[in-house]
């Protein structure tokens, strides 16, 4: 393992890396020792504005990145063979909500010249598009290299004069994205520059990806290093190791070299099954009594929404001449097919109900539950779907469990709950608190009727006050 800043390049001996590869989100398989690359100062993802978001409307809150690169790179690996779609730079990061059944449309230039790119030609060079959910994932590039995940929903490609679209495919949600970390001297990153190139040329698999060198030379002085490729890697995925292959913005991280095409394809394959999903709405609050007796099931109902988008991104991409390239696209937000739902609810004596359904998205779903303790319980509920996206709890309604016959609440039956009950039905005095302690003869009603079943229990031996 060998030491190197980000801006000054290695020039002799490279020591490969030993032992256990990260678990969790990285593949390891059998592929070759990465390359070590030190970031001096690690970051935790990048911070973007969120500008016009407004999630509480309803849609789908996320980021639109444009990529511009160069098919044919103009930086070759170690074996002089050229990179291909070789970053150059990151047109566009932007902060985006689109509500349910709306379009939005962007339009971007880039120039060039601007970027010390003014060599670009219209027949080598690209346009990459990708639309990644805002809900952060947390990553790992490699000891103590985390970074924040933003998963990828949709991408497309196109150069200058061409249109493409995110395609679903069998097997597919979506048109999967890799970022491969790259650098001009790594040993092990010729192998997968050509497994990548390989298997996009193939057709078989349903994404796009751009390989980022973070450097362009080697013994040479760093004016030459793209260090627009390398801020991006640092400050977006911390990048650790080289080569390392983030799959749709790190939902699968792929360490190391390989000549094995199924150390990517599975990933690829696995990541394009991953569903485009999100929690269901928070449920409504409960609705129900708000007091009962113990020993007696209470029902309690909520409902809650599944709406998860459907994301159809298209791009368009035109040469407008002196090292400039204009990208037209428009991010479509449909619905998917709403998934079941299921509830738990929490009843605040130290049960839930555990998970009850399924139910169709929207419908009335309810759950009952006995008390054998009195006292004030607050009940709450919270929702899933079919792929285990949770909701947090609902708002809670407080149910009382009071004791039969005890409508005064000093803590005894007694002729006074009897007198309580004749004022409060015939002289509109006070209520029972809570009102079911008032139900003294269990007919779901407080009337004359349970002063009597009092007065009978007091008086005559008559039957305990309750159900």
């Amino acid at each position: 393992m060998y030491p190197a800043s980000r801006w000054v390049l290695l020039a002799a001996g490279l020591l490969v890396l030993a032992g256990a590869m990260l678990a969790s989100q990285i593949e390891n398989a059998s592929r070759e020792n990465p390359a070590r690359i030190d970031q001096s100062s690690p970051t935790i993802g990048k911070t973007i504005d969120a500008g016009n978001r407004n999630p509480a409307s309803g849609g789908y809150d996320g980021y639109v990145r444009l990529y511009v690169v160069e098919p044919i790179s103009r930086w070759k690996d170690l074996t002089n063979r050229p990179f291909h779609y070789g970053f150059l730079g990151l047109a566009l990061d932007t902060a985006v909500f689109v509500q349910y059944l709306d379009t939005l449309r962007i339009s971007k230039t880039w120039n060039g010249n601007l970027y010390g790119f003014g060599n670009i030609t219209e027949g080598n060079i690209e346009v990459e598009a990708v639309v990644a959910n805002a809900e952060g994932h947390l990553g790992t590039s490699g000891p103590g290299a985390v970074f924040t995940a933003h998963y990828v929903d949709a991408a497309a490609g196109a150069g200058p004069g061409e249109t493409d679209s995110s395609v679903v495919k069998p097997g597919y949600t979506h048109t999967v994205f890799i970022e491969d970390g790259s650098t001009t001297w790594c040993p092990n990153c010729p192998s997968i520059n050509t497994v990548l190139h390989n298997l996009h040329q193939s057709g078989l698999y349903n994404f796009h990806y751009i390989e980022v060198i973070t450097d362009t030379c080697i013994n040479q002085p760093p004016v030459c290093r793209n260090m627009y490729a390398d801020d991006y890697m640092g400050e977006y995925y911390n990048l650790y190791y080289v080569p390392t292959c983030y799959i749709d913005g790190g939902y699968e991280v792929v360490i190391g070299g390989t000549s094995d095409p199924s150390d990517i394809y599975q990933p690829i394959i696995n990541s394009g099954a991953r569903s485009v999903n999100g929690p269901p709405e928070l449920p409504t609050v409960p609705v129900g009594p708000s007091s009962g007796l113990p020993k007696k099931s209470y029902s309690f109902t909520t409902s809650a929404i599944d709406q998860d988008p459907e994301i159809k991104l298209n791009l368009s991409t035109s040469w407008l001449g002196n090292a400039t390239v204009k990208a037209d696209i428009e991010v479509i937000v449909g619905y998917q097919p709403s998934d079941q739902i299921r509830y738990m609810w929490d009843w605040g004596d130290g049960q839930t109900s555990g998970w009850l359904g399924p139910f169709s998205s929207g419908a009335v779903a309810a759950g009952s539950h006995t008390w054998s303790q009195i006292g004030n319980f607050d009940i709450k509920v919270k929702a899933k779907d079919d792929h285990n996206a949770e909701t947090s709890w609902s708002p809670v309604i407080s149910m009382a469990i009071g004791t039969p016959g005890d409508a005064n609440n000093d803590a005894a039956v007694n002729v006074g709950d009897a007198v309580y009950i004749i004022n409060y039905v015939f002289k509109s005095g006070p209520s029972p608190q809570p009102q079911a302690s008032g139900d003294a003869n269990c007919d779901m009603a407080v009337n004359v009727g349970d002063a009597v079943a009092i007065i009978n229990y007091v008086f005559k031996g008559g039957k305990n006050p309750g159900c």
